[in-house]
């Protein structure tokens, strides 16, 4: 489902652009943390599990996570609308009918989203959201009872901070990284319940906030 409308807002006009691309500009580095993230999920998720993967990109994990709830559906949100056309047609193309595609701000989810997902998966996409508290106080909206948003993310170190000019001129709609100690504060300040941060992999942190 697309926007009447699409959003002007420049990251997803970039984002747009390079839809049919961005799996070749970013494949390489995204494939292992994206398998640390699916292997993290099937230990999260029950077969018939709502997942929400929110900011979807490309959908290159789409097909993977429908895999571990066949009696479920995984819903693909993004802001742009050039990635939620890319994909739905990698899904389809892949034979994956459990996936539903919406374009949706992450700042501001279709209302009929309240309560309806088990899970949320948000991987290497936090770092665009202008407002981070704003952003996982959406998420914990559309959770249900005891749900779970994971976010996987560079945390912030010394390296990231000294590359950070090279971040926001080469990455579309780049706002920063937090440290453990900033997603525990933005968390709590959320209302989840309980909260946990582990290294994932070197430099990237996962985050999960139980509803």
């Amino acid at each position: 489902m697309l926007l009447a409308r699409s959003p002007r807002d420049d990251q997803a006009v970039e984002f747009d652009r390079l839809s049919n691309i961005y799996d070749g500009l970013v494949g390489v580095s995204s494939v292992p943390v994206l398998q640390e993230g699916i292997r993290l999920v099937s230990l999260l998720a029950l077969r018939n599990s709502r997942i929400l993967d929110l900011s979807c990109g490309p959908g290159m994990e789409i097909p993977a996570l429908a895999a571990l709830v066949p009696g479920g559906e995984v819903v693909g949100v993004d802001l742009s609308a050039g990635m939620v056309v890319t994909a739905h047609e990698r899904a389809r193309r892949e034979g994956v009918f459990n996936a539903a595609f919406v374009q949706a701000d992450a700042l501001n989810l279709p209302a009929n989203f309240e309560g309806r997902f088990d899970l949320i998966f948000c991987c290497n996409s936090f770092h665009h959201y202008p407002d981070p508290l704003a952003a996982l106080k959406e998420m914990r909206r559309v959770l249900s009872e005891d749900g779970k948003a994971i976010i996987i993310d560079p945390r912030l170190s010394q390296f990231f901070l000294a590359t950070e000019p090279i971040s926001k001129w080469g990455d579309p709609g780049f706002v920063g990284f937090y440290s453990p100690e900033e997603f525990h504060r933005l968390f709590l300040s959320a209302n989840y319940d309980s909260f946990y941060w582990n290294e994932m992999l070197p430099w990237v942190g996962v985050s999960i906030g139980t509803k």
